[in-house]
């Protein structure tokens, strides 16, 4: 399968997914702000990995929305088939995408260990 293809596949079931969890789904362990970052299908559209972030990103709410994820999935995925026209309706498997929080530390790291610009007036010896 053509990697164009795949990827139109994946962000076509990115966006339903996401639509279909933010208008269909009501369940107060859903977070306000929850998003699909991201899905990966794989060749043989056999299996789907979606991965979500949200806030709050503590580790109790990620558990509730990875339990209440994967307790929806057989929906979802039938919600999906309506949706999306495939041959076959991957089945969906969520990871929470931590992506944004490493980039946040690693530049948090990074302006902790940047030099400082030296002061003209301090590197004079009295």
């Amino acid at each position: 399968m053509a990697t164009h293809r795949l990827q139109r596949i994946e962000e076509n079931i990115r966006e339903v997914l996401a639509e279909i969890i933010h208008n269909r789904i009501r369940d107060p362990r859903l977070p306000v702000i929850f998003t699909i970052s991201g899905v990966k299908v794989s060749p043989d559209l056999a299996d789907a990995r979606v991965f979500f972030s949200q806030i709050p990103d503590d580790p109790d709410a990620i558990d509730d929305t990875l339990d209440l994820l994967t307790g929806a999935a057989g929906y979802l995925r039938s919600e999906l088939a309506n949706e999306v026209s495939l041959r076959r309706t991957p089945a969906l498997a969520f990871q929470y995408d931590n992506t944004e929080k490493r980039a946040s530390r690693i530049e948090q790291l990074l302006a902790e260990n940047r030099p400082r610009p030296v002061d003209p007036q301090e590197s004079h010896d009295e």
